[in-house]
């Protein structure tokens, strides 16, 4: 058998163990070992026909630490041999091996990331073992690497050899997260997946937990309710004097005589209240047409009716002309027939009023916790409030201090930065740095907030150390800013490339931003003494199981991964989630054809709401909270992809393989609740979609059995 050992024709000794060490460890005393120091000698070895499917080659220069200056040329090295082999279909055995890939020789994981991306493609025969320093000194462990190499021993390619001991990766579902990860900005208990249910009020004001669609149509808009104004129909509806508005449109055999109760009633109160008027002077926006009569009963002489919309008017409804006797009136405002200029120019005073605050309100608003809106409706009916009464959320994000660093404008960054700015109470300062100029999205945040906060943005290329520290230098001088709290870095760049393209520029663009950018605010977080209390970095899913044709993606973000282990490991706070696809207005959402490339990989979108209020439990729980993977898997399409890195989630894939082998019929959109439902429509012998979902179960058990009954006696 062949060995080739691919390691620097210069290289600076380990204190505990370097390349030289290693091939010459007790592991390789056999015959026909060769030893290269670059590419090109590889390609001679191949032009040679010296490399076969008995050939086994250790790319071992990631043994050494390797630095800033070297670990691109190094990755770049790694994925070259791998071209090689694919380009002339060699089957010959790739291990890779390195030192302290997740701890400080953190840059090493670049390489490991390549392999990564490698897993993909079936021919090659990789293997990566990632060694601690008190185990690749350990001869006895060292003897066993044949062992582990062998393509029969296990599914497995990756291994990670600490304390003398051999492991290998598993991904597990975490479970309890309202037990191990606590939660100071909600009073209530946090929910898991919370973005595929909805809260319902039932009829007593009572929240229940339904079911919610999250894939929206083309044609539709998912819309976050912060606060809502509530008025007297609401109280109308509650107390049973009016249907909701969706009966109202079905239904077109109800009386109007409930509605001529309730204006009565609203006439005696009148009355109570020291009013000698017969009516109102004005309604604005009226109940149904179906109850016209009873919104002209409760007019006073020359009263007015005005409707903000047309919407629940059609050609098969009728009025009396009776109504307009005691000189009333019927107005109607409908924007689609109002001409454009005149609607430009008041969008135009709108937008202009919002944008400056100056958007006067004249009315008394009183708020109420989302969780008091019974007490709010109540109180609508003892006729006492002026104004307007609205429900608001009780949310409040805490641990941020008061001067943040972000990085990046687009894509999901912003969106943090709007729920940070929405949502805290602390941050006053928010410091900007990014690449390219200031952008809409970023600009219109900016101006919404600048009363409040102020804001410092510096277009720079943050992998430029120097140009970093003389701009962040530069802010807290002129600013009088004694401490950054908090870091934000979610910079980078997208690159993709065939197999074939990979090329150094590639690896140069994915990791200047991220990478580069990541560890320039690490060393200067160190060097200017910043007491952070927060240091987020964003990494992907790619990094854990790789990603067609992002290679160099994949070598970034596993490089951000071990450098956040390795600020943990030092007593730095650090926090790095490998997100799955977003649902945000970033990259991947303008991109159509991205989109369903991680979709065909199993891919489903995290909504905003998941992603923020993960990472506001991530910051509240940092002890537990480095390198979580949160994405949406659909573990029955991941089940088709080949790879050994899949291996890592078979626990979810056993599951669905166990599914599939009891010949359960379950597509990709199918749910526990449609499988659960498909039974019980069998059992009772019912048409599924005839099950009211919203009635109890015993409670349709038990009108089943009652026309058994019947059915029985007849």
């Amino acid at each position: 058998m062949n060995e080739f050992f691919s390691m620097n024709e210069f290289f600076s000794m380990n204190e505990f163990f370097s390349m030289d060490d290693f091939a010459s460890s007790s592991l390789y005393k056999l015959n026909n070992i060769k030893i290269i120091s670059n590419i090109q000698q590889f390609k001679n070895c191949i032009d040679l026909s010296e490399i076969n499917i008995n050939t086994t080659i250790y790319f071992i220069k990631t043994v050494d630490e390797i630095n800033i200056n070297n670990f691109k040329e190094i990755t770049m090295e790694y994925i070259e041999i791998n071209q090689l082999l694919l380009k002339f279909k060699l089957n010959s055995k790739h291990i890779l091996v390195t030192l302290d890939s997740e701890s400080s020789n953190y840059l090493s994981s670049s390489v490991v990331g390549a392999a990564r991306y490698f897993d993909e493609f079936l021919e090659l025969k990789l293997f990566t073992l990632n060694f601690d320093k008190q185990s690749i000194i350990n001869q006895d462990i060292i003897s066993i690497i044949p062992t582990i190499v062998n393509w029969d021993f296990s599914i497995h390619r990756e291994f990670f050899i600490k304390n003398n001991n051999v492991f290998y990766e598993r991904y597990k579902k975490e479970t309890n997260l309202n037990q191990n990860f606590k939660s100071n900005s909600y009073i209530e208990l946090k929910k898991e997946n919370r973005e595929l249910f909805k809260l319902k009020l039932s009829p007593n004001l009572e929240y229940q937990l339904k079911q919610r669609e999250v894939k929206l149509e083309s044609n539709q808009v998912e819309v976050k309710v912060m606060a809502f104004g509530i008025n007297y129909k609401d109280y109308l509806i509650y107390s049973g004097n009016a249907p909701p508005e969706i009966a109202n449109r079905l239904s077109g055999d109800l009386s109007d005589q409930n509605f001529a109760m309730t204006f009565q009633v609203l006439l005696q109160e009148l009355v109570q209240m020291g009013s000698d008027r017969s009516g109102v002077d004005l309604i604005l926006n009226t109940l149904s047409s179906n109850y016209m009569d009873s919104n002209f009963k409760s007019l006073t002489t020359g009263g007015r009716i005005v409707d903000l919309s047309v919407t629940h008017l059609n050609t098969n409804e009728y009025t009396n002309n009776n109504n307009f006797k005691y000189n009333f009136g019927y107005f109607n405002i409908e924007l689609l027939f109002i001409s454009n200029e005149i609607k430009r120019t008041l969008l135009k005073k709108i937008t202009s009023a919002i944008e400056s605050n100056k958007l006067d309100n004249i009315l008394p608003i009183t708020e109420y916790s989302n969780k008091e809106i019974k007490d709010a409706i109540e109180y609508i009916n003892q006729r006492k409030h002026i104004g307007r009464k609205i429900t608001k959320l009780n949310y409040e994000i805490n641990g941020l201090g008061e001067t943040i660093l972000i990085t990046g404008q687009s894509g999901i960054i912003l969106d943090i930065l709007k729920w940070i700015l929405m949502y805290s109470k602390t941050v006053k300062n928010v410091i900007i740095i990014t690449k390219s100029k200031l952008k809409w999205g970023l600009e219109f945040v900016i101006n919404s907030y600048k009363e409040n906060i102020n804001f410092y943005f510096k277009s720079l290329d943050i992998s430029n150390l120097e140009a970093l520290e003389n701009s962040i230098s530069e802010v807290l001088l002129s600013s009088n800013i004694k401490n950054i709290d908090s870091i934000f870095h979610f910079a980078f760049e997208q690159v993709f490339g065939e197999v074939q393209d990979i090329s150094l520029n590639h690896l140069n663009r994915s990791h200047s931003a991220k990478t580069l950018g990541a560890i320039n605010l690490h060393n200067l977080s160190i060097k200017l003494k910043w007491k952070l209390t927060n240091f987020v970095m964003a990494s992907s899913v790619a990094s854990c199981i790789g990603s067609t044709d992002q290679c160099s993606n994949v070598c970034a973000n596993l490089v951000l991964d071990s450098l956040s282990k390795y600020r943990k490991s030092i007593g730095l706070p650090s926090i790095c989630t490998n997100w799955g696809m977003l649902q945000s207005s970033g990259f991947v959402a303008r991109n159509q054809s991205v989109i369903e490339l991680l979709d065909g990989q199993g891919l489903n979108p995290l909504p905003i709401n998941t992603i923020v209020g993960s990472l506001d439990l991530m910051i509240q729980n940092q002890d537990q909270s480095t390198n979580l993977l949160l994405s949406n898997f659909n573990f029955t399409r991941l089940l088709n992809f080949q790879g050994s890195i899949f291996n890592k989630f078979d626990y979810q894939l056993n599951l669905v393989r166990g599914l599939k082998q009891v010949n359960v019929n379950i597509s990709q959109e199918d749910t526990i609740d449609s499988i659960f439902l498909n039974k019980l429509a069998e059992l009772l012998s019912i048409d599924q979609n005839k099950i009211n979902i919203e009635v109890k179960l015993n409670s349709l058990v038990k009108k089943r059995l009652e026309i058994g009954n019947n059915l029985k006696g007849v």
